[in-house]
């Protein structure tokens, strides 16, 4: 693949990092809105065609992503998503701000009713109105006028309220909970942890800070990889909890932050592909 190539491909993905996408389970219209970024996709006000190939990719891209919110949230109109590496913030159309994390997926209503649906992780700050509710396939947070954080992966849903209130709702359970700024529930499908800690740490992954307290080791590590684009496998013997934070500048730093703490040594195995042990 030509370096002429390759900088089509990272601009065209680009372009269908932020794309909004008509969500009314028709595939036909996903393959259409692919179609129309490829088209629409300039180059300092110059149009420009990418091969076969590189379209390929890109839409093979975009139709992962289709399927994968095709079953968690039908009906859905509009798509925000970030790749690995990437952080997105976007002002929704009642003016609440959200910064998504990478790897992270929000779909909403085009006629906005302050209800939308996330995979990953985001940092929410909502203007004052009706109920705002977040909708995850572990469970959903309502608010009124407030700011918090929301994760859903893995099985793992952690919710953090760093200003005003917060309720929280498990679905495999009867568990509902309200949080003030500083209150953090844990769910693991196991059980469930209630933390308190400093308000100002919640959301600081927005700014390269991602700090934890008493989490599983080896959803940090998927972090990192998210962070850094790159593959870290941990022996399964591994499952300790960590407390502490890294930050998502330099690689190495980041494993070692997280590894002396508890012991753990990582080792390289190739080019994006790191071992910890």
């Amino acid at each position: 693949m030509t370096e002429e190539s390759n900088d089509e491909l990272d601009i065209f993905l680009s372009k269908i990092e932020t794309a909004k996408i008509p969500f009314k389970r028709d595939m036909a219209a996903v393959r259409q809105k692919i179609t129309a970024v490829a088209d629409d996709a300039t180059t300092d006000d110059k149009v420009f065609s990418l091969n076969r190939s590189l379209i390929g990719i890109a839409a093979s891209v975009l139709l992962l992503i289709a399927v994968g919110w095709w079953f968690l949230a039908p009906a859905n109109d509009v798509l925000l998503a970030t790749t690995d590496v990437k952080l997105k913030t976007a002002t929704l159309p009642d003016n609440s701000e959200i910064t998504l994390n990478a790897d992270s997926y929000v779909s909403y209503d085009k006629e906005w009713n302050r209800t939308l649906s996330l995979s990953g992780e985001a940092f929410f700050k909502v203007t004052k109105g009706k109920a705002f509710t977040v909708l995850t396939d572990i469970g959903k947070v309502q608010v009124l006028g407030t700011s918090f954080n929301v994760f859903a992966r893995n099985n793992h849903f952690i919710i953090a309220c760093k200003t005003g209130k917060v309720e929280v709702t498990i679905n495999s359970s009867d568990i509902k909970k309200i949080l003030s700024p500083g209150d953090v529930i844990q769910y693991d499908s196991k059980e469930v942890k209630a933390l308190t800690i400093n308000p100002e740490q919640i959301g600081s992954w927005s700014s390269g800070l991602f700090q934890y307290k008493s989490f599983p080791v080896k959803e940090v590590f998927k972090e990192i990889g998210r962070q850094f684009d790159v593959e870290i496998s941990v022996n399964s013997d591994i499952n300790k909890k960590f407390t502490g934070y890294f930050k998502n500048t330099k690689l190495d730093s980041a494993l070692r932050s997280v590894c002396l703490p508890l012991n753990l040594t990582f080792l390289k195995t190739s080019d994006n592909k790191y071992l910890i042990k």
